[in-house]
Order: structure tokens, then C-alpha cells, then sequence
């Protein structure tokens, strides 16, 4: 078994314990301080956005594969090599996929900071190595 499939395995499940656990990935609030003209006084202001976790996924995968697809004919056309090309994609699917699994293993990974902190940087530390791995093994 490959290198990289060990973080996002671990990633993985992180996710779906935090998702078990009632990880609210629907809501995002966004606290704002607004001062007025002098900055003496001060305003809490609080913004929502309820997200549809469906259609938010698609949306997501969408923008990645368009992305993706648009730099390689960005790429295609400069004269690059097909190995190069192929590299550049598999990159950006990867970094695509450690983005999202990280999005929803944050909140349970970080309960404790310095653990947490450790761990992901552990886990992007063999995430990266695997997927330079992946790269120069194929």
C-alpha cells in the first residue's frame, strides 16, 4: 500500500467521526467589530450563510474539475510535455481531495490545539510525501 493512502485514511475517519458527532457543516457565522467614524464605539455584527452541504459538494467538485481541466489546456498549448501535464492534475486533484477532508476534520482535530496542531501537520507531512511518491513512482 501506497504511502499516501495512510493520511487520508486517518483524515477519513477523523472526518466521519466529526460528521457522527454532529460537525454543523450547514452554518457558517462570520463575527465582524463595525467602528464608527471616530473608533470609539463599536457595533457587533454577526453574518450567516446556510449552505446546502449537496449542492455546496457538487459545486465544489465542479470548480476543481474545471480548474483543472482549464490549466491543462492553458498548459497543453504552451508546449509542455503530456508528463508534465498529467503532473500538474494529479496535484491539483490531490490538494483538492486533502482540502476537503481537512474541512471536515478541522473542527475535531483542533478540540485540543497542540495535539491537534501536531497531528495535522503530522499527516501533512506524509500526505506530502506520498504524494510526491505517487508522483515520481508513476
Amino acid at each position: 500500500m501506497k504511502l499516501i493512502f495512510y493520511p487520508i485514511i486517518m483524515l477519513l475517519v477523523i472526518a466521519l467521526i466529526s460528521i457522527l458527532l454532529g460537525n454543523d457543516l450547514t452554518t457558517i457565522e462570520i463575527n465582524y467589530i463595525k467602528f464608527d467614524a471616530f473608533g470609539s464605539d463599536y457595533d457587533k455584527k454577526r453574518i450567516t450563510f446556510d449552505l446546502d452541504p449537496l449542492t455546496y459538494g457538487i459545486s465544489f467538485l465542479t470548480l476543481i474539475i474545471s480548474s483543472t481541466v482549464f490549466v491543462g489546456v492553458m498548459i497543453l498549448g504552451s508546449g509542455l510535455q503530456e508528463s508534465s501535464v498529467r503532473t500538474i492534475i494529479i496535484i491539483v486533484m490531490y490538494i483538492a481531495l486533502w482540502i476537503s477532508l481537512s474541512v471536515l476534520a478541522l473542527d475535531l482535530l483542533f478540540l485540543n490545539a497542540v495535539i491537534g496542531g501536531i497531528t495535522y501537520s503530522f499527516l501533512c507531512l506524509l500526505y506530502i510525501i506520498g504524494v510526491s511518491q505517487s508522483i515520481a513512482g508513476s
